[in-house]
């Protein structure tokens, strides 16, 4: 992966991030044009489309149950695995992980968690397959 690219990924993470913490959504207005620009520059490569797979079944998941995961969740991990191609694993295992974490602490502190935004915790997904 080149620096473009990484750099586009830790502005893009930003911006979700901010908006979801924020605002509680992810703008249609930034992941629809990228995911089109992102489905046109992976055409000859169809071996990234496999890393939509995951995203489909979340979005499915969305389509069933609307507060398990957000729709704007899902299109942000379809448009990382565009980017990242098979390191997705590694951002939805990061994903995983950190909102774990996130949650046993709160559960220590003796918070009720009703929900949490998980742009940033993609994002820290997203960091740690850039390291690798």
């Amino acid at each position: 992966m080149n620096f473009f690219m990484a750099g586009f990924l830790v502005m893009f993470c930003s911006i979700c991030s901010y908006t979801d913490l924020k605002f509680r959504t992810i703008p249609n207005k930034l992941t629809y044009p990228l995911l089109v620009i992102m489905l046109i520059v992976r055409m000859q490569e169809p071996g990234y489309y496999l890393t939509l797979i995951v995203p489909m079944l979340l979005f499915i998941l969305y389509l069933f149950n609307p507060q398990v995961i957000g729709a704007g969740d899902t299109k942000m991990l379809a448009l990382l695995g565009l980017c990242v191609g098979e390191k997705i694993l590694l951002v939805i295992f990061g994903m995983c992980l950190s909102s774990i974490i996130f949650l046993i602490i709160n559960k220590c502190k003796s918070k009720q968690v009703q929900s949490i935004p998980l742009a940033p915790f993609i994002s820290l997904g997203v960091l740690l397959a850039l390291m690798t």
